[in-house]
């Protein structure tokens, strides 16, 4: 319903809650970031809105957001998940009709990544269910509602021409450096490992596996993917930490 709930994990209780007094809709929030200080929360919502919040140190997020980032209502989509480039600088947001987004945070400046010829359907079925940038590069990723995971360079993008469709879109072209089929069935969770060896993908086909990394941070395709768990159910979101003795993951399912 649009509203953000803040728990201590330690207690296992509610703080409080964050809503924006504007949105008057209840627009499902469909994925949560945290910058690294963790002093900025932004949120994703059904209706391709991106809504932020700050605080200063041991103190509530403020419960007016600080920023609004928003697309023309006719370009509408659902934001389903959000990633910070690793200077912070530039925010994407992906979802519906595989709609990809990049924000530049300063000034609230959206620019729509062009697809290319080879990215598949685009319709209102159609998704980018997940992104993620490679560690301490600028190299993205994301998985889609075919099964595929596309990485993108965003240090070699240039403006496009305008696209009769999309004339009050921004359009970035970015080289794209590779796009395989992971498998027949959407990929909804993608994660790389912080050492920038591996990027694990999981989805509705229940595996989970490990893609190793070239020195260029693609996936090494001669190589067949480390499997490393399944599940009788969809595979909906991954998370990992890296400890001594290696990486631990964590998956949720239907």
């Amino acid at each position: 319903d649009g509203t953000v709930q803040v728990w201590d994990i330690n207690t296992g209780k509610g703080l409080y809650k964050l809503k924006d007094p504007n949105d008057q809709t209840s627009d499902r929030i469909l994925d949560l970031i945290f910058t690294r200080s963790s002093l900025r929360l932004y949120a994703g919502y059904a209706s391709g809105t991106i809504r932020s919040w700050q605080r200063s140190k041991d103190v509530y997020f403020d419960s007016k957001p600080a920023q609004v980032l928003k697309i023309p209502d006719r370009f509408a989509y659902q934001a389903w998940s959000l990633a910070l480039s690793p200077d912070e600088n530039i925010l994407v947001s992906a979802g519906q009709f595989k709609r990809l987004m990049l924000w530049d945070v300063a000034n609230s400046q959206p620019w729509q990544l062009k697809l290319s010829e080879n990215a598949g359907n685009q319709g209102e079925q159609n998704y980018f269910y997940d992104v993620n940038f490679v560690p301490n590069t600028s190299i993205l990723a994301a998985s889609d509602s075919d099964g595929y995971v596309t990485f993108w360079d965003l240090n070699q993008c240039q403006k496009a021409a305008p696209n009769k469709s999309l004339e009050q879109l921004t359009q970035k072209n970015c080289k794209q450096l590779v796009r395989w089929q992971v498998s027949s069935k959407p990929i909804r969770s993608i994660l790389f490992t912080p050492n920038q060896r591996w990027l694990v993908s999981a989805g509705d086909n229940g595996q989970i596996q490990a893609w190793r990394l070239t020195e260029k941070f693609t996936p090494d395709l001669t190589q067949k993917p480390k499997q490393i768990g399944a599940s009788k159910s969809r595979i909906t979101s991954l998370d990992l930490i890296a400890k001594e003795q290696g990486v631990w993951i964590a998956s949720g399912s239907g």
